[in-house]
């Protein structure tokens, strides 16, 4: 873009309204207290998500192992094509 493209730009966007923004909320509880709302988590809930946490680091773990395998050869492929960039990084 040239540079008097850019002033034309600004030009028009600065003869438009202003773009203004607008947050919606809940109401505030007119009770004043109680438990509504609260969130309440058991241990079944828990035992849940440490399940899902472990899974995912086996997962990660198996999937990060053909990453390297496929880096290394990539690394390797470079090397043998003289870029310095494979040496540095080829095992």
């Amino acid at each position: 873009m040239a540079w008097d493209e850019w002033e034309q730009a600004k030009a028009r966007a600065a003869d438009q309204p202003s773009t203004q923004m607008q947050l919606n909320q809940y109401p505030a509880d007119p009770g004043g207290g109680g438990t509504q709302g609260d969130l309440v988590v058991g241990h079944a809930d828990l035992e849940a998500v440490g399940k899902a946490a472990h899974d995912l680091f086996n997962d990660f773990t198996a999937y990060s192992g053909h990453a390297r395998v496929a880096s290394e050869a990539a690394a390797g492929g470079l090397k043998g094509e003289g870029f310095a960039l494979g040496a540095r990084w080829s095992m």
